[in-house]
């Protein structure tokens, strides 16, 4: 099946086989800007046994530019939020579902998400919409409440957010017009976005082999702009400006996070992956985050991998993919053993 059209706002590739298996939808991150480069990896190892969609995001990738506008504010906020892209979601699945044959339909969807804000899509669609999921699998993200919860009351966590990841507190600096914002990104050979992969060894290695794709994908000031949007809008009241976090504890407890306006609970099996490296880097999800998804996840499963940062995608790829499988296999109904000829 070739691409399918979803108006202006957003657009899915996608690639199919394994028709009777559930149907793989592969949610990017805001790192990796384009669902097919996103994926690149897992998509050969997944298509073998899954049909595997891989969406591009509103104002990101192959989807349409016309929704992002540099002068005004207002309108970026109306467009270009969480719940924008979680409706986004939802009609990409139900134009999904026409296309696939009863027998898929029967089988459903299993969505997988991979950093901060796909897992944000995806827990709050898997809460509000789990008629279409026979699972949800987030790689590297953490539940919105949980994650609210962490930012209020643990230092730890808020140091590790914004203080120690100059990507998210550049573009969810407060007072600083977008446009800049998108320079100080790509300013010294996108010094600040390269540094997400300056963790372990498999990760450098990764990125320099890789680093022109992202070099041509960052390039596109409006994606950027995109990325800060959704940003801005999740953590409007977080971010001081330049770096670091000015705001007390007595503040946060008092913020607003977007993200996390109702609680999220997930009824449908969820498999949480994370790397777990010494040398892991990532303040965005913890061993404090994963503790305490139990109290929103009914069906939670964890796999940690020790030698993989905030970057395991890329760097255990294989292991990911084999996950996945395992994931999906226990979900499905057991086939009865055959009996022998009498």
């Amino acid at each position: 099946m070739g691409p399918i059209s979803l108006g202006p706002k957003s657009s899915v590739l996608s690639r199919q086989n394994g028709y009777t298996n559930p149907t793989i939808v592969l949610l990017h991150g805001f790192v990796e800007q384009k669902g097919r480069n996103a994926f690149e990896q897992l998509i050969p190892l997944l298509s073998d046994e899954f049909s595997v969609l891989f969406p591009d995001m509103r104002g990101f990738g192959g989807s349409s530019r016309s929704i992002i506008s540099f002068n005004s504010a207002s309108m970026n906020r109306r467009v270009m939020n969480l719940t924008s892209l979680v409706l986004d979601l939802r009609m990409t699945l139900e134009q999904v579902q026409r296309y696939n044959t009863e027998e898929q339909r029967l089988h459903s969807i299993v969505l997988v998400a991979t950093d901060l804000v796909s897992g944000m899509v995806a827990y709050q669609f898997a809460s509000q919409y789990p008629e279409f999921l026979k699972g949800l699998i987030t790689i590297q993200a953490p539940h919105p409440n949980v994650f609210a919860d962490l930012l209020k009351n643990s230092e730890e966590q808020r140091q590790k957010l914004f203080e120690k990841n100059r990507l998210l507190s550049t573009l969810t600096a407060i007072g600083v017009p977008l446009s800049d914002k998108v320079k100080l990104v790509q300013e010294n050979d996108f010094a600040i976005l390269s540094g997400q992969f300056d963790t372990t060894a498999k990760s450098k290695e990764y990125f320099e082999a890789n680093k022109g794709k992202y070099f041509n994908e960052w390039s596109d000031s409006t994606i950027l702009a995109a990325q800060s949007m959704i940003l801005t809008g999740m953590f409007k009241s977080a971010a001081g400006k330049n770096e670091t976090v000015a705001q007390t504890p007595e503040q946060f407890l008092n913020m607003d996070f977007t993200f996390a306006k109702q609680e999220y609970h997930i009824k449908v099996p969820t498999l949480v992956m994370f790397g777990d490296a010494v040398e892991n880097k990532d303040g965005i999800l913890y061993p404090d985050n994963v503790a305490k998804m139990s109290d929103y996840v009914s069906e939670l499963s964890t796999k940690a991998f020790a030698d993989a940062s905030g970057n395991v995608l890329h760097e255990n790829a294989a292991e990911v993919a084999l996950a996945i499988k395992n994931f999906v296999a226990s979900l499905m109904p057991k086939q009865p053993e055959p009996q022998p000829a009498q």
